[in-house]
C-alpha cells in the first residue's frame, strides 16, 4: 500500500510542470487550452517596464538640466518623441506578454490594431485643429486664462484701458475729462469697426431689412380698412366700390 502511494506521488510529480500546470503538453490537449507564461519571462518583463519608467523620468530631468546648463530651449517635440517612444515600447510589452497577444489567436491582435487606428484618427483630426490655430490667428494659439492675465493686480483689459487713458491725458495736457471723452469716442469707433454696436431698428421697412409689425392686425375686424391703413397703394386705378345692396344681389 505504501509502495503504491509512493509510486503515485512520484508519477504525479513527474506529470506536474510549473510552466504547464494543466498538462496540456503531456497528452491532455483539449483544443482550448491557454499558455502559462513562465515566471522568468514575467519577471523579465516587469524589470524592463520598471527600467523604462526610470528612463522616462531621467530623460525629463536631463532635458531640464540641459536647458538650464547650456541656456537653450529645446523644441517641444523632443520631449514628446522621447516619452511617446518609451510609452509605446512599454505598451507593446504589456500587450504581448501580460495580455498574451503573442500566444493568442492572431485575430485578437488585428482587432487591437484596428482599435489603435481609430484612436490615431481621432487624435489626428484633433491635432490638425490644435497645431494649426496659429496659422489662422496667432492669438488663438495661446492658452486661455480665466479672467485674463493680471498686470499690477489688474485684469489685462483694465490695465490696457488705464494705460491708454494716461497716454491720452499726457497728449491733452493733463485734461482728465477730455482724455475720458477721447477714450470713449475711440472705443466707440473700434466697436463700430468690429460690428459690436447694435444700430437702431429702422422706423420703416427698407430694401435690406423689414421692420416687424407689432400690435393687432385687425384680421377679425368687421369694418373695412381705410386708404391710410392700406398705405395708399390703391389711390390710382382703384375700382369703384359697389353698394352693400349690389353685393348681396350678386351673391344671390
Amino acid at each position: 500500500m505504501t509502495a503504491h502511494n509512493h509510486n503515485a506521488s512520484a508519477a504525479s510529480a513527474e506529470l506536474f510542470d510549473e510552466l504547464d500546470p494543466h498538462g496540456f503538453d503531456k497528452g491532455h490537449k483539449h483544443g482550448h487550452g491557454h499558455v502559462i507564461v513562465g515566471p522568468f519571462t514575467l519577471r523579465s518583463i516587469l524589470a524592463a517596464l520598471l527600467f523604462f519608467t526610470v528612463l522616462t523620468v531621467f530623460l525629463a530631468q536631463a532635458e531640464v538640466w540641459a536647458q538650464n546648463y547650456f541656456h537653450i530651449e529645446l523644441p517641444w517635440w523632443v520631449n514628446v518623441f522621447g516619452a511617446m517612444t518609451i510609452a509605446v515600447i512599454k505598451a507593446l510589452l504589456v500587450m504581448a506578454f501580460f495580455m498574451q497577444l503573442k500566444y493568442d489567436n492572431p485575430i485578437n491582435t488585428v482587432l487591437m490594431c484596428f482599435t489603435f487606428a481609430a484612436l490615431a484618427i481621432f487624435l489626428g483630426f484633433t491635432g490638425m485643429d490644435l497645431f494649426n490655430r496659429a496659422a489662422v490667428d496667432p492669438i488663438r494659439n495661446t492658452m486661455p486664462i480665466p479672467g485674463g492675465d493680471f498686470v499690477g493686480g489688474k485684469p489685462l483689459t483694465v490695465a490696457a484701458a488705464d494705460t491708454m487713458l494716461e497716454t491720452l491725458k499726457k497728449r491733452l495736457g493733463g485734461d482728465e475729462k477730455a482724455a475720458k471723452e477721447a477714450f470713449e469716442e475711440m472705443r466707440e469707433v473700434i466697436h463700430r469697426a468690429h460690428g459690436h454696436v447694435e444700430e437702431a431698428a429702422p422706423a420703416i421697412s427698407t430694401a435690406s431689412q423689414s421692420r416687424p409689425k407689432t400690435g393687432l392686425s385687425n384680421a377679425l375686424s368687421l369694418t373695412e380698412p381705410t386708404k391710410e391703413e392700406h398705405g395708399g397703394s390703391h389711390e390710382k386705378g382703384e375700382p369703384e366700390k359697389k353698394p352693400e345692396a349690389e353685393k348681396h344681389a350678386a351673391v344671390r
